[in-house]
């Protein structure tokens, strides 16, 4: 996850971000289990998975992909 957007992530209830797993994926935060380092996030496709708070972008759906990440989160 970028260091200047922690915040817009950090919160949880239908945040839109993208998801790095080999490709990124929009979805939005589900859940944030305390204690945690893991977003329960739930893919536009209806999948629902835990995901690594560095796996995370912010997403804008307004965009419509245009500011999807270029780059892999390594």
């Amino acid at each position: 996850m970028d260091a200047s957007h922690p915040k817009q992530i950090d919160r949880v209830g239908a945040v839109p971000v993208w998801v790095w797993d080999g490709h990124w994926w929009p979805g939005v935060v589900a859940d944030s289990p305390l204690a945690s380092k893991h977003f329960i996030v739930r893919l536009e496709n209806g999948v629902t998975l835990p995901v690594l708070r560095a796996r995370l972008q912010p997403r804008d759906p307004a965009l419509q992909g245009s500011d999807k990440p270029q780059r892999p989160v390594r």
